[in-house]
């Protein structure tokens, strides 16, 4: 392949989120194990405020603000350098680029000079989109050759052409604002449900139908 010109860019600066994650301990562990109540009452309250967290992304409800006041002060705590520390701040407010208009044709860098360009090319260094492990359905349909052009399943799980496959954290299911495993759990149940309801009837299978 010859190409003719190839520019590279850095893309924009993120704001990185602090991760909320600290060790357990065993008082914690006992205290949780012995009143179940309480353990749904964190449970809880710690998912409807991951919620809100998203909402005041959409509405850009004052929350936002707190958050992003919240992001750089763990970066002053994490970057001492303030000449670093400048350079790896983004300049944007805080999750407004959800509303940013994205075209195929062209770069715009920041001192608003447009690029054109025929292709742009994302470099991960990795393959992202496709599954790892190479999986065939009826008359050898491949998954990865379905989902090439679009990945999508019922309800994130099951895809026609592939009995008995049920896929977990599929498209689309993926969260980037709170925990995978109420995913998970939703999908479990769902998948328990279909295999049950494949016993008891005495099927050999079970497959979604195109077009569901």
């Amino acid at each position: 392949m010859n190409v003719s010109q190839l520019l590279v860019f850095q893309r924009t600066l993120l704001w990185i989120v602090p991760r909320v994650d600290r060790t357990i301990t065993q008082w914690e562990k006992n205290l949780l194990a012995r009143f179940p109540i309480v353990k749904k009452f964190i449970r809880r309250s710690l998912y409807w405020s991951r919620e809100a967290l998203v909402l005041s992304f959409v509405y850009r409800w004052s929350l936002r603000f707190i958050n992003q006041a919240l992001v750089i002060s763990n970066l002053e705590r994490e970057i001492k350098d303030v000449e670093l520390r400048r350079k790896v701040t983004a300049t944007w407010d805080f999750e407004s680029k959800c509303s940013s208009c994205n075209k195929s044709n062209s770069i715009v860098t920041r001192d608003g000079q447009t690029h054109p360009v025929d292709i742009i090319v994302r470099a991960t260094g990795f393959e992202a989109q496709q599954f790892a492990l190479p999986i065939y359905g009826i008359d050898g349909c491949a998954l990865a050759e379905q989902w090439s052009d679009t990945m999508k399943a019922y309800r994130a799980m099951t895809e026609p052409n592939f009995p008995n496959l049920f896929v977990l954290l599929g498209p689309k299911s993926r969260l980037g604002h709170s925990s995978v495993t109420i995913m998970l759990e939703a999908q479990l149940k769902y998948i328990t449900e279909a295999l049950l309801y494949t016993f008891e009837n005495s099927l050999g299978s079970i497959e979604i139908k195109d077009g569901s």
